[in-house]
């Protein structure tokens, strides 16, 4: 099985323009909402301090500064190299490159406790995506987990995502990502709704929170209704893998 990166190298000069990611303006300092989204999708994997993590497509490098923020050991990798040489100033373990490329030249060395992949997944190939989990189970300690989010492929909402970016390659669902793990040794653990964040003033939680019940209320129904079970409708999911241990 061959990756080439040539593809998506191709949109690199453009996409931080497209996502605003300013390298003169960038934030230094995690927002409150960023820190609230991460807390919150961190209690869905056995995070700790001391624990090994690595973040593919760190993006603006935020995840590792809150991972880091928390005690974890951190590493990243990212292919847009502006976004390596502004994030490596805070993390020395940056590595600017594809993930296959990487562990082949002997740059990326386990055991790892947690790898995490935020909005990184869509971009990958349905045979990217096998071989990177090959890599995975590789760089994972036994029991070690993967946490990525993604667009939502059973949602009409998340086409929005999905659709909006010409980047991506692959719609995923949580039965499509159960596939991906029984091929390569991995079992999903959880799949739900991406984090839903309420900060701010009062009557932002207050109405964030209405919106939310709204949308659990909603899914209830129509799942129950279709298939039996709630179905999760938000734009975007969070899928939690565990590397299967040897029978």
């Amino acid at each position: 099985m061959s990756f080439s990166q040539e593809p998506k190298k191709r949109y690199d000069e453009h996409y931080l323009s497209l996502k605003e990611w300013l390298l003169s303006s960038m934030e230094q300092t995690l927002s409150p909402e960023l820190a609230a989204l991460y807390t919150m999708e961190m209690r869905r994997v056995a995070f700790r301090s001391g624990i090994r993590v690595l973040e593919i497509g760190f993006g603006q490098g935020f995840f590792l500064d809150w991972a880091h923020q928390q005690g974890a050991q951190v590493t990243g990798i990212e292919i847009i190299p502006e976004l390596c040489a502004h994030t490596r100033q805070r993390h020395p373990a940056v590595y600017e490159g594809f993930l296959p490329q990487l562990v082949e030249a002997g740059m990326l060395v386990g055991p790892f406790d947690l790898i995490v992949a935020f909005d990184v997944f869509e971009h990958l190939t349905r045979d990217e995506l096998i071989l990177y989990f090959q890599i995975f189970s590789g760089l994972l300690r036994e029991g070690g987990e993967v946490l990525a989010r993604f667009p939502n492929g059973q949602s009409p909402f998340g086409r929005v995502y999905q659709h909006g970016d010409i980047t991506h390659q692959s719609t995923l669902t949580p039965y499509s990502m159960k596939q991906i793990g029984l091929m390569s040794g991995f079992v999903v653990k959880s799949v739900d709704n991406a984090a839903r964040v309420v900060v701010g003033p009062l009557h932002k939680r207050i109405r964030w929170r209405l919106i939310y019940q709204a949308r659990t209320i909603a899914e209830q129904m129509l799942g129950y209704l279709y298939f039996s079970g709630r179905l999760p409708l938000d734009p975007n999911l969070t899928v939690v893998l565990e590397k299967l241990r040897p029978r």
